[in-house]
């Protein structure tokens, strides 16, 4: 009994930590910090800060979907990359199918993508 509560308390703390928002007064808030469209226009990274509440914190997420659907910051199939919230992000093209995103070392970080829907994505770790 006491296994299936701590199994469930991790499960529900990485969750959170990644974003999982699991508010129930209401959806999660997005504040949409940059977007970067690709080269060929076809795809647009959005940098975005999250804030699902009180007992989960914020979240920076880059999200990467196709330039003509609207942005959705709930679709995390499109996250290529959750960090806390401190931590300075910018994603910049580097060609039509290479997303290179910048953060600083040593911070966490929950997700990160390094091929997404045929693109790479390269990270630099060096301090902003």
């Amino acid at each position: 009994m006491l296994r299936s509560l701590l199994i469930s308390a991790l499960a529900l703390a990485l969750a959170s930590s990644l974003g999982g928002c699991q508010d129930p007064g209401g959806p999660c808030g997005n504040e949409v910090l940059s977007e970067s469209m690709s080269p060929s226009g076809y795809v647009t990274a959005t940098t975005f800060r999250r804030n699902c509440g009180a007992t989960t914190g914020f979240v920076k997420v880059v999200a990467v979907q196709a330039s003509a659907d609207a942005f959705d910051g709930d679709d995390k199939s499109n996250y290529v990359l959750v960090s806390d919230t401190d931590t300075p992000v910018t994603a910049t093209w580097e060609g039509a199918d290479v997303l290179r995103i910048r953060r600083s070392a040593g911070k966490s970080v929950f997700l990160e993508i390094r091929v997404f829907d045929g693109m790479q994505i390269r990270y630099n770790d060096e301090p902003l």
